[in-house]
């Protein structure tokens, strides 16, 4: 959390510099989740791309494939946590 501005420029730290802070934070946050979620979904694609091209041999895509299924599961579960409570906080 930032410390409290003075957001209106009055010279005085009130309930509404605390408001449009808490507000402003609320907003900052929701951003960064959206850039989270944007990154894992775009490395998804990134790998499954990189995984169908003769660049990685079939033996290694196999040593890793427990490694890749838990990856692809993390990066899955943060794009649908993402989706679903943005959805659950606009119903609120």
């Amino acid at each position: 959390m930032t410390p409290i501005k003075d957001m209106d420029g009055d010279g005085n730290i009130d309930a509404d510099d605390i408001a449009l802070q808490e507000a402003s934070d609320a907003h900052d946050k929701q951003e960064t989740q959206r850039y989270m979620a944007i990154c894992a979904f775009v490395l998804m694609v990134c790998i499954t791309i990189l995984m169908c091209t003769p660049i990685v041999p079939e033996a290694r895509v196999t040593a890793l494939r427990g490694l890749i299924s838990s990856m692809y599961f993390a990066l899955a579960s943060l794009c649908g946590a993402y989706m679903g409570f943005t959805t659950w906080a606009n119903k609120k």
